[in-house]
């Protein structure tokens, strides 16, 4: 099932594109082969700036129909080719991106000629109307979405994005008739 979420093609995304990304511990979680003397490594939380180390990168990208798109990248810092790869394809020079302040969303942007605007802590400071607050939300809720596992191999964490945004496109929330929905659908 997980794989199967994760195979499925990102929308096109439509008018106004928020894109923003985290950064996960890198995890062995059920790895048996760990040389002597290495601990197992679960996850031990986010983080939004970092040393890079044992790290992924998870690239987020949604438009305001709330269409999404999210990747993760074991290279730890982000670059220019992540985002490639996942914005490719769904987002063109139609669309208006709204980042934040990486230098490689705006490159991204410029070498795809992109209407850009980069954003300092999720807010342009000459309009506040334009904000990267659903893609924060959206992040938030994985992030508290996916400690309820208690650490997701690294090898994985594309099969949990794919099956969270399953999730959250039907509005699940571990009700009867969510259940009920999921497994029809």
């Amino acid at each position: 099932l997980l794989t199967a979420l994760r195979i499925a093609k990102f929308q096109h995304m439509k008018e106004i594109v928020e894109s923003d990304d985290i950064y996960m511990d890198f995890s062995e979680k059920g790895k048996k082969n760990i040389p002597i003397g290495q601990s197992k490594k679960r996850g031990s939380g986010f983080k939004h700036f970092t040393t890079f180390n044992n790290k992924v990168s998870v690239v987020f990208a949604m438009d305001r129909n709330e269409n999404t798109a999210c990747r993760a990248f074991w290279d730890g810092r982000l670059n220019k080719n992540n985002i490639e790869n996942i914005l490719d394809g769904i987002v063109d020079n139609n669309n208006v991106l709204y980042s934040n302040n990486k230098p490689v969303y705006a490159s991204y942007a410029r070498n795809q000629h992109i209407k850009h605007f980069r954003l300092q802590y999720g807010f342009l400071k000459e309009k506040e109307y334009i904000n990267i607050i659903s893609v924060k939300k959206y992040i938030c809720s994985f992030e508290n979405w996916i400690l309820h596992f208690n650490g997701v191999a690294t090898k994985y964490l594309n099969n949990y994005l794919s099956l969270f945004r399953f999730l959250h496109k039907i509005n699940f929330d571990k009700t009867v008739n969510s259940i009920r929905e999921m497994l029809i659908s």
